[in-house]
C-alpha cells in the first residue's frame, strides 16, 4: 500500500505498441522530471489492427489474448513500477474459465519475472459495492486472479486509485485484506529498475503466436517457460 504521508511524483499512463516509449517516459519523466515511479494501465489495447477499449472489449478468447500480450509488452519495457487493475477484463467477462486462467497466468508469470507489481485496486471494490443486481460481470478485483497471483508469486501492491480526495481511503483496507488473505508478496515501490541494453527479453509482436484452437486463449509456452526460469530481481541480488 502506498503510504498516505508520502507525496510521490507519479504518472499513470498507457504504453504505445510498435513504438519506443523510452524517449518520453524514461528520458523526460523519470530522468528530467524526476518522477519517482510510473504506473502502467491497459485501458485500451491493440487488437485486429485497431485500439480496443478494455471496458467492454475483452469478451472472448482472442481479445483476452491480445489484452494479455499488451500487458506483458508493457512490463517488458522496464518503465513501470506497477500495473493498475490488471484484472480489468472482469468488467465484461462473466465467468472465470480456462481462457481467463491461461491469460492471467501469462500476465502474472511475466510480473514475477520482471518484478513489476500487480495492483489490487480499491476503486474496483467501490464499484463492486454499488454494482446493480442485474449486472452479470464480477468487475474487479476478481478473486481467482489474485489466487493465481499468490500461486505464481507475483509481486502485489494495494492502491486506492482515488479519483477524488474523499476516496483516498475508500475500501483500501478491504483491498489490503485481500492481499493478506492470499499471502501475496508485497511489491517494492519504487522498484529497482535495470538498465537493459538489449531486447532479448522484449515481447516483440512477432512472438505473439497465440493458439486459438477451440476458442482457447492459449499459453505462450516457450516464452513463459523462459520467464519461469529467469531469476527475479530479488533472487539475482
Amino acid at each position: 500500500m502506498i503510504p498516505d504521508s508520502e507525496h510521490k511524483h507519479n504518472f499513470h499512463t498507457h504504453t504505445f505498441r510498435n513504438s519506443d516509449p523510452s524517449t518520453f517516459y524514461k528520458d523526460e519523466l523519470l530522468d528530467d522530471k524526476g518522477f519517482d515511479y510510473l504506473v502502467g494501465a491497459a485501458h485500451f489495447f491493440p487488437a485486429d489492427g485497431k485500439w480496443v477499449g478494455t471496458y467492454g472489449g475483452t469478451r472472448d478468447a482472442a481479445r483476452l489474448r491480445a489484452y494479455a500480450d499488451y500487458m506483458i509488452d508493457m512490463m517488458a519495457t522496464d518503465l513501470f513500477d506497477f500495473i493498475a487493475h490488471p484484472d480489468l477484463f472482469g468488467n465484461c467477462y462473466a465467468v472465470w474459465d480456462r481462457d481467463t486462467a491461461a491469460c492471467s497466468r501469462d500476465i502474472l508469470n511475466a510480473a514475477r519475472a520482471y518484478d513489476v507489481g500487480m495492483e489490487i485496486n480499491a476503486l474496483g471494490m467501490r464499484k463492486q459495492a454499488r454494482k446493480s443486481p442485474d449486472n452479470p460481470f464480477p468487475l474487479y478485483p476478481w478473486r481467482p486472479f489474485w489466487e493465481l497471483a499468490a500461486e505464481c508469486d507475483a509481486p502485489v501492491i494495494v492502491n486506492s486509485d482515488a479519483h477524488r480526495p474523499e476516496d483516498l481511503q475508500g475500501l483500501a483496507g478491504q483491498a489490503h485484506s485481500l492481499r493478506v488473505e492470499r499471502a501475496s508478496r508485497l511489491s517494492d515501490l519504487p522498484r529497482q529498475r535495470q538498465d537493459r541494453q538489449d531486447d532479448s527479453w522484449a515481447w516483440a509482436g512477432a512472438k505473439h503466436g497465440a493458439r486459438q484452437g477451440d476458442g482457447f486463449c492459449g499459453v505462450r509456452e516457450m516464452d513463459i517457460a523462459e520467464l519461469r526460469a529467469r531469476p527475479t530481481n530479488r533472487e539475482a541480488a
